[in-house]
């Protein structure tokens, strides 16, 4: 090989590991081509995708397939001896779907110029046997407010969104709050599911938070994603941990040419309403690296190599400015943080370097910093905590296509996740607590925390003024995956596919609360001579804290599965069977761990360390006709508890992990039907039902260690059901959009694991039957509707032709109130008419108005955002509003149900502005693509 080579080997080996990418979930493309005048088919046709060394040839029927094709947009071309070469551009291809193309082939008798068709993009997809909707980059342009991956939920009917952390903060006996996760992911609930039950996939790897699970730690900017389909129907047996749905996440790659762009928005310009002081910005370029004048073209190497690289940040005060302090952030550029400050690094390098073989490495770096808005610290808010989130996401995938029918991909990932907490959000500090001893006793008398004193307020003193926030979070998790994928087309009706997954986990977590104003139980032995002697807790400051819970665990995960999916006129069907399954480590198998455990809790410690299930999945699609589609799709679908559940420690109490937990269960049905109205519109309509059983919440104990212990448990059931309608209009007439309608109820006996918890502190009894949950919104409608101009196609208005490349969205949503439990005295009666009433309905509009401009081979798009367009008052939270009332609190109200007004003082307190949503503001924009 010569030391040359070698070490042009070794300089593209460390830069994919430096520069890690890799591919979604592949789809597949199928079709005839046939003699136009004759219908006959072309036998021995070669079909292929240009720029892209995938293709096949036509068999005795004219039929082709390509497997393992990107998701992504592509041009087709078929080409046969004696016949005009056909090219069908714009074709779509999703990830696990098979997208139907068709050629009808000229002679080259017949005089005609170089066929190029558009493909429209088909209403009917055929082969779905569940309920799935694709996001494209088109869409991420067009739609208002689409900037980040999360904000594909606001376009979606069916899903409730908490924008608050209202079930992560629980009170205490003494008064204090108890924070119990990463306040910073929100809960999404989809189709009546609880929060958390998402898998998030980039690029066919997953990307959920390892210790709080169903939640996405990446959040990706949508300038670096093709494709985003969100999966919540019966998915595969491909897809496990996972309940309610699956975001599959298909990043950008390089191409033949080198292409990027920037992006930069804000709304600091205060035109219309409230300002939040935010700035978007992204800037991403990619294409060959090593060939076809790429950036280091003078080096040979054998394959084709491409690069992308993109760079983001979003800097915002959030309509919940708390006013806090701000450090410089980028001092070059002399830019301050923001309350909310997140950053991004990406890039993704793919060597194709045998027409078989592919090797393609990743790297997503999501890093975030933030603090809370918190109402009763509005005063100080320098004495509230502070956060930082950084996470580093590497993947290499090897792709090999073994012949025109069998391809595997073989995958290595890595995923961190470091999350800090604390005063200044720092976590190494030698004295964060300290002990105080009486002047004249000598003993101690009291535990403050080491924090900057507030200067009394007169003014203010109803609110908090004194001491801080008082927490400690050091959480680092490592996450080792290795996963293998096999698919083979059989036969002509039968693709086969299978694969494994394994994952290593390192979880470190620290959870300190309190311990400025509490000794834990063993610090009590420590500077107290007459308590009885407890265990000592494991990790830093061991004297302090009274909720506390400090574990280090290697949980390791996997799942096996394999199904088949049939394709034939009439019927597609798909079927498949998947096994997950856990080991919990040898943390929880610990002698002296066990003993303590079973000491608090008073049960045996008798879990078995291995645990798995079995999932079937089915779905059958019937295309009775080109227009008309139905399916049915059944399943039962396991996940595992968040991790913290299994393995929170039970040396001081309060919250105690169970590693005999069960998984969570899943079943659900669905029926689908699709008809085809007219040539550019389409009705969906779907029913489903789910059956959710082994639902996390708590039990309280008092057992031998003498101090309350709410311990994990699998006794929550729920069911949810509803009815989907969507009507929707492809690009015509200057037209395009949807309307989407759902109606759904869900209903079980708790909203959240900490229910109970929250039962036991006020004395309430807990219910005995299922009452309506938290996030059941019963009827909601989201239209999505644009009016286009493109260019060269400009639209006319009573005969004035109007200037063209312009497009205008309207982003319309409407729901339902969320319930409430109403005002009562009663604490039986509390339990008995529980979320039995609903808040008023919300309504909003946000707007888009782009026009595009190409100048010297660039593209400029100049654009405004409008959100909540009309100002209305949309209370969205439960948690903030006068349960006497069902409407956010206001100067006259009465002291609940008596005739008594309040007073001015608490009104002022009462005034959080978490009670209504965002206010009317814009932004404005500029995009440039070259």
């Amino acid at each position: 090989m010569g030391m040359k080579g070698l070490s042009r080997l070794t300089f593209l080996v460390m830069l994919l590991i430096i520069c890690p990418a890799i591919w979604g979930n592949p789809g597949k493309l199928s079709g005839t081509v046939k003699d136009k005048a004759t219908g006959d088919p072309l036998i021995g046709a070669n079909v292929f995708i240009q720029g892209v060394a995938l293709g096949s040839t036509t068999d005795e029927d004219g039929f082709f397939f390509i497997l393992n094709v990107p998701p992504g947009e592509y041009e087709l071309k078929a080409q046969y001896i004696g016949y005009h070469v056909l090219t069908i551009s714009e074709v779509l291809v999703r990830s696990d779907l098979t997208t139907k193309v068709n050629f009808e082939l000229e002679s080259e008798a017949i005089e005609s110029p170089t066929v190029n068709v558009v493909a429209e993009k088909e209403l009917i997809q055929q082969d779905l046997t569940s309920t799935r909707r694709v996001t494209t980059r088109e869409d991420f342009i067009t739609t208002p407010g689409l900037d980040q991956v999360q904000d594909i939920f606001k376009v979606r009917s069916g899903l409730v969104q908490d924008f608050y952390p209202t079930t992560t903060r629980l009170s205490l006996d003494d008064g204090s709050t108890l924070q119990v996760r990463d306040e910073s992911l929100s809960d999404i609930h989809v189709r009546g599911g609880r929060g958390g039950e998402i898998l998030f996939m980039v690029d066919g790897m997953p990307v959920t938070h390892p210790i709080y699970g169903g939640r996405d730690v990446l959040n990706l900017n949508v300038q670096e994603v093709e494709q985003i389909e969100f999966l919540t129907g019966a998915f595969s047996a491909e897809y496990g941990q996972a309940q309610s749905g699956v975001v599959n996440i298909t990043t950008r790659a390089g191409g033949d040419r080198i292409s990027g762009g920037f992006e930069y928005k804000t709304d600091q310009f205060n035109i219309f309403g409230e300002t939040y002081n935010q700035d978007i910005g992204s800037f991403h370029i990619g294409g060959p690296l090593f060939d076809k004048g790429g950036a280091l073209s003078f080096i040979d190497v054998p394959g084709d190599i491409y690069y992308f690289v993109s760079v983001n940040a979003n800097l915002s005060n959030t309509r919940l400015n708390n006013r806090r302090s701000r450090q410089v952030l980028f001092s070059a550029f002399d830019v301050k943080e923001r309350q909310e400050n997140d950053r991004s690094v990406n890039a993704k390098l793919s060597w194709n370097f045998t027409p078989t073989t592919s090797l393609t490495a990743a790297y997503n770096g999501a890093f975030k910093n933030w603090s809370q808005f918190e109402w009763l610290w509005v005063y100080h808010p320098d004495n509230t905590s502070q956060y930082v989130r950084n996470t580093q996401n590497f993947n290499l995938r090897f792709n090999h296509v073994l012949s025109s029918k069998t391809y595997y991909n073989l995958n290595f990932g890595y995923l961190e996740v470091n999350y800090d907490g604390s005063l200044d959000g720092q976590t190494q500090i030698p004295d964060f607590w300290t002990v105080h001893a009486n002047d004249s006793s000598g003993q101690v008398d009291s535990v403050t925390s080491v924090l900057k004193p507030p200067v009394q307020d007169p003014s203010t003193g109803f609110f908090t003024d004194k001491g801080s926030e008082d927490i400690l979070r050091d959480d680092f998790t490592k996450t080792y995956t290795a996963k293998f994928d096999i698919a083979s087309q059989i036969n002509k009706f039968n693709l086969l596919k299978a694969g494994l997954q394994v994952q290593y986990n390192d979880l470190n977590y620290i959870d300190i609360q309190g311990g400025g104003t509490h000794l834990s139980k063993y610090g009590e032995t420590v500077f107290f001579e007459d308590r009885d002697p407890v265990p000592k807790p494991p990790g830093p400051f061991p004297e302090y804290g009274l909720s506390r819970w400090v574990f280090r665990a290697f949980p390791i995960t996997g799942g096996i599965y394999i199904e088949d999916k049939f394709e034939r006129e009439g019927l597609i069907f798909n079927a498949g069977l998947r096994a997950d399954w856990i080991y919990k480590g040898k943390s929880v198998d610990d002698e002296e761990w066990k003993a303590v455990w079973e000491a608090a809790t008073g049960f045996p410690a008798d879990w078995k360390l291995f645990d798995f299930h079995l999932s079937p999945r089915l779905g059958i699609s019937f295309p009775v006709r080109k227009s008309t589609v139905a399916f049915f799709s059944y399943g039962h679908f396991f996940q595992l508890p968040q991790m913290d559940f299994f393995y929170r420690d039970p040396y001081t109490g309060g919250f105690t992990g169970n590693p005999g937990l069960k998984y969570e269960r899943t079943i659900l049905y669905e029926f689908g039907f699709t008809q085809l109205l007219s040539r550019n519109i389409a009705v969906d309509v779907k029913a489903f039902q789910r059956s959710i059983t082994n639902q996390v919440g708590t039990t309280q104990l008092l057992a031998n260690l003498g101090f309350p212990v709410q311990l994990y448990d699998n006794k929550g059931n729920a069911r949810a059901r509803g009815v989907e309608v969507e009507l929707t209009k492809r690009y015509s007439r200057h037209t395009a959009g949807s309307i989407a309608y759902t109606a759904q109820w869900a209903t079980g006996f708790t909203s959240s694991p900490y229910e109970n918890f929250i039962r036991d502190q006020l004395d309430i009894p807990p219910p005995i039957r299922e009452t309506t949950l938290d996030w059941d919104v019963r009827h909601q409608v989201i239209a999505n509707l644009s009016l286009i101009s493109p260019k060269g196609q400009p639209l006319q208005i009573f005969g004035w032709r109007m200037w063209d490349n312009w497009v205008a969205t309207a982003l319309v949503r409407f729901a339902t109130g969320r319930p409430y439990t109403p005002g009562t005295r009663d604490i039986i009666e509390a339990t008995l008419i529980r979320n039995s009433a609903n808040l008023p309905v919300t309504v909003g509009v946000d707007l888009k108005i782009q026009q595009t401009i190409d100048v010297w081979g660039l593209s400029f798009d100049v654009f405004a955002d409008i959100f909540n367009a009309f100002n209305r008052a949309n209370p969205p939270s439960a948690a903030f509003i006068n349960p006497w009332t069902g409407n956010p609190y206001t100067y006259g109200d009465v002291i609940e149900d008596s005739q008594q007004f309040s007073t001015w003082r608490q009104n002022v307190l009462r005034q959080d502005p978490r009670q209504l949503a965002e206010a009317a503001h814009i932004q404005f924009g500029i995009r440039m693509r070259f």
